[in-house]
C-alpha cells in the first residue's frame, strides 16, 4: 500500500465511480460482481440530473466537503444499507459548469440546489445532457458533454423470458401496466449471471430495477440527501429515499430507481412486482 497516497484522490475517485452515467455505472457493477467486492461508499449531497454532470469533475470542484450521515437504515439481512446524509459544508456550484447547463425552458442553471432537483438538464442549444467528460490529463477545466440524441443503447431488447434463461435466479418483473424496454446482465461467457438490470417505462418516465442474488458478497451501501422512509409492503421491509426503493425479497437484493416517482408510486411498484412465471 502506498502510504503517501493523497486521501483526496480516493474521495475524488469515489465521486466519479458513484456518479458515472448509466452505462458506465452498469460496467462498474459488473466489475464489482465479478470480483466479489462489497459496494460501499458515502454519497455526496448531490443527486438527480446533477449526477450526470459531476461524474468526471475533480474533487476540488466541490470545495472539499462531503457529508455527515444523520440516519442509517439496514435491511433485515444487513446486506442493504441506506444512509440519510446532510452536507458537511456548503457545496458551491462547480466552476466548470457555469454558463453550460440549462433547464428545459432555456434558463441557465447557476444554483446547485436547482440542479439537484432537475430531472433533465440541457445545453445552451437545447440538447439534453446525459453525461459529461472532464480533461483528466491536462486539468484544464474543460468539460465536454454527452447528449441524448447521440446515445446508443447497449441493452438487450430480447423478451424477459429469454433474459431469464441467462440468469442464475428467477427474476422479479412488472405486470403489463409497465412497458418493458430492455435488460442487461453481467457474467463471464458461458456462465449464468447473479445480476440483472431491467429498464421499464410508464407514462413516459423511465424506471430501472437492479436485482442481484442475496449473498454477503453482493451486499451494498447507498444513500444521499432526502428523508428515509421505512415501509412494510406485504410483509417486506422497503427503504424509500427520494425516487429510490431498496428491499430484500425472494432471495434477492432489489433496487428500484424511478424517474419522477414519489413514495406512493414506489410502493405501487413494489406491490406490482412478481416472480416471472
Amino acid at each position: 500500500m502506498n502510504e503517501n497516497k493523497n486521501p483526496h484522490d480516493d474521495l475524488s475517485q469515489n465521486l466519479k465511480n458513484l456518479y458515472e452515467a448509466d452505462e458506465k455505472d452498469k460496467q462498474e457493477v459488473y466489475a464489482k460482481m465479478k470480483n466479489k467486492q462489497r459496494k460501499q461508499y458515502k454519497k455526496p449531497a448531490i443527486a438527480a440530473a446533477c449526477a450526470l454532470l459531476i461524474a468526471t469533475l475533480p474533487f476540488t470542484s466541490f470545495g472539499g466537503g462531503i457529508v455527515n450521515t444523520v440516519k442509517q437504515v439496514v435491511s433485515p439481512s444487513g446486506r442493504i444499507v441506506v444512509n440519510e446524509d446532510e452536507p458537511a459544508v456548503a457545496i458551491p456550484f462547480p466552476e466548470e459548469l457555469k454558463g453550460k447547463v440549462f433547464d428545459k425552458e432555456g434558463n441557465e442553471i447557476t444554483d446547485l440546489e436547482v440542479l439537484k432537483k432537475a430531472e433533465h438538464v440541457y445545453s445552451k442549444d437545447g440538447r439534453e445532457i446525459v453525461g459529461s467528460n472532464y480533461d483528466e490529463a491536462t486539468r484544464t477545466g474543460e468539460v465536454t458533454f454527452e447528449y441524448a440524441d447521440e446515445a446508443k443503447s447497449t441493452g438487450d431488447k430480447a423478451p424477459v423470458e429469454e433474459i431469464a434463461k441467462k440468469l442464475s435466479f428467477n427474476p422479479l418483473v412488472f405486470s403489463d401496466k409497465y412497458k418493458y424496454v430492455e435488460s442487461e446482465i453481467f457474467a463471464d461467457p458461458g456462465t449464468l449471471s447473479d445480476y440483472v438490470a431491467f429498464t421499464y417505462e410508464k407514462d413516459g418516465k423511465t424506471i430501472y430495477i437492479d436485482e442481484r442474488v442475496s449473498t454477503p458478497e453482493n451486499a451494498y451501501e447507498t444513500g444521499g440527501e432526502g428523508k428515509i422512509y421505512e415501509v412494510n409492503v406485504d410483509g417486506v421491509k422497503v427503504i424509500i429515499q427520494g425516487r429510490d426503493a431498496d428491499f430484500e425479497r425472494d432471495g434477492l437484493l432489489v433496487s428500484i430507481s424511478a424517474e419522477g416517482a414519489d413514495k406512493d408510486d414506489l410502493i405501487a411498484m413494489v406491490k406490482d412486482l412478481h416472480l416471472l412465471k
